[in-house]
């Protein structure tokens, strides 16, 4: 590989680990907000992760473009081999907060269908024992 390429492969495997980090940022930032319950935040966040993986889309199709000196950077010991061990170990965090995020999102569902479930009973109960709003009851006596 030449020297070129080689920095070449680099600064794109920088921008990779970059914007991996980025997004790892972000993914504990909406676990935090998933956790406190603040649905908003998480909505919000998930916005800016959406335009990060655009980016990191871009950087993947960079990768692609650039095979042969991709795989001689992973199998060689280096700079290159260390930042695609870094962007793994950054996915696999990403992957991680985000199934902790799910489940966390999950909960905050399933408590509030209890919630409807709930108001939705008493709702039933209430219309149970009410007069229809254009009645009243009606006493009758018997003779």
């Amino acid at each position: 590989m030449t020297d070129q390429s080689q920095l070449d492969v680099i600064a794109i495997l920088e921008r990779q680990a970059a914007t991996l980090a980025e997004l790892a940022d972000l993914a504990q930032s909406q676990r935090d907000a998933a956790r406190q319950g603040d649905v908003d935040a998480v909505d919000r966040l998930l916005d800016q992760r959406r335009a990060i993986v655009e980016t990191l889309a871009e950087v993947e199709l960079e990768l692609a473009s650039i095979g042969e000196s991709l795989e001689r950077a992973r199998s060689n010991k280096g700079e290159g081999a260390d930042l695609l061990s870094k962007s793994r170990a950054l996915a696999g965090e990403i992957a991680e907060r985000d199934a902790l995020t799910l489940s966390d999102l999950s909960a905050i569902r399933d408590e509030i269908s209890s919630q409807i479930t709930d108001t939705d009973k008493g709702r039933r109960a209430g219309a149970a024992y009410a007069y229809p709003a254009d009645s009243s009851p009606e006493l009758r006596i018997s003779a």
